[in-house]
């Protein structure tokens, strides 16, 4: 499949806290040379700790932040482009954020919220609008005796439809969900899952799926890439990463999900000493080397790995990792992980 969107080298350093009135600002590292790539109708699931940059990410590629690197979509590098090339691009790529109500407007009518990004991108004429947002309120599962209300009139779920349905307005190719479901319930997250797969369907929709919940990215994401402390530090298909992860933070982080199977033991809890790396710190080793429970003095602390292919369609960034198979992870420190 040709890739719809990639990332080559994307970086963001943000201003950050002065140690005095007259000093400058900190810089505070929130990406490091992230590179990533999207195909079409592929959904990819970004998963890490918070403050690991899922969201800095999700707002660079929209240019919500400043960024450096290359980010190329459908041919047009959005960190570069120019007022018309952002047009075009911001009617393909649309973002679902988290919390649905800070991101409508709540003094709009539903009818309004959804018919806004037509009129600013000149689609149709307000006759065909009009069916067209009818169209988009019966697609998310809405009646559309709801057009007339205001956002602080509907659920938690019935407004992320809302902001599902505005972003599908313009039939775009990708859609960024940041923490789409994270903040409803659970009956409700599995409403809002099945949406957006039969939307995918439909549409044939490519995802970037920011998540916490590794039970959710176990069901939705085709691949999934991990991320700590603002780089990516692994990517793999969904399954080939559950089964076999190699490196060791995806290994802890996979270990603190909830078993699915009852018919066997849950794996062995990896519990991670101290605190992730801060974004003013600048290590001159692997970032997660004081954390690492494989941390191996004279190759760790060298350099920060890059990320590199490791087997079919596998990538991790770990100095340990390249040596080979990774039997040093199947050691009582670990436990084992596969489903």
């Amino acid at each position: 499949m040709s890739a719809l969107l990639e990332l080559d080298d994307v970086s963001v350093t943000l201003r950050g806290p002065r140690a005095h009135l007259f000093a400058a600002p900190t810089p505070i590292r929130a990406l490091r040379q992230v590179s990533l790539t999207i195909a079409a109708g592929e959904t990819l699931a970004l998963v890490g700790e918070s403050g690991s940059g899922k969201s800095t990410l999700a707002r660079a590629i929209t240019r919500l932040v400043p960024a450096a690197g290359q980010a190329r979509f459908d041919g047009i590098d959005i960190l570069k482009a120019d007022r018309a090339g952002m047009r075009r691009v911001r009617r393909g790529l649309q973002m679902v954020f988290q919390d649905p109500y800070s991101s409508l407007n709540r003094r709009k009518r539903i009818a309004d919220i959804l018919m806004e990004p037509l009129k600013v991108h000149g689609v149709g004429d307000g006759a065909e609008r009009r069916r067209r947002v009818e169209a988009l309120i019966a697609q998310v599962g809405l009646n559309t005796d709801m057009l007339q209300r205001f956002p602080a009139a509907l659920s938690g779920g019935q407004r992320q439809r809302i902001s599902i349905a505005r972003a599908l307005a313009l039939q775009p190719q990708l859609v960024i969900c940041d923490e789409a479901v994270s903040a409803l319930d659970v009956s409700v997250q599995a409403q809002i899952l099945n949406l957006l797969g039969s939307l995918k369907r439909s549409y044939k929709l490519a995802y970037l799926f920011i998540t916490h919940d590794l039970g959710v990215v176990r069901r939705f994401a085709d691949r999934i890439a991990v991320m700590h402390a603002g780089r990516i530090i692994e990517v793999a298909p969904a399954n080939l990463l559950f089964a076999g992860p190699l490196h060791p933070y995806t290994r802890a982080l996979l270990s603190a999900a909830p078993h699915p199977s009852r018919d066997r033991p849950a794996p062995a809890r990896i519990l991670l000493p101290g605190e992730p790396v801060s974004a003013l710190a600048e290590p001159a080793g692997c970032l997660f080397a004081k954390r690492c429970l494989h941390f191996r003095p004279g190759l760790c602390e060298k350099s920060d790995p890059p990320l590199v292919t490791q087997g079919a369609n596998h990538q991790v960034a770990c100095h340990r990792a390249r040596e080979g198979v990774p039997a040093w992870m199947d050691d009582a420190a670990t436990g084992g992980l596969t489903p």
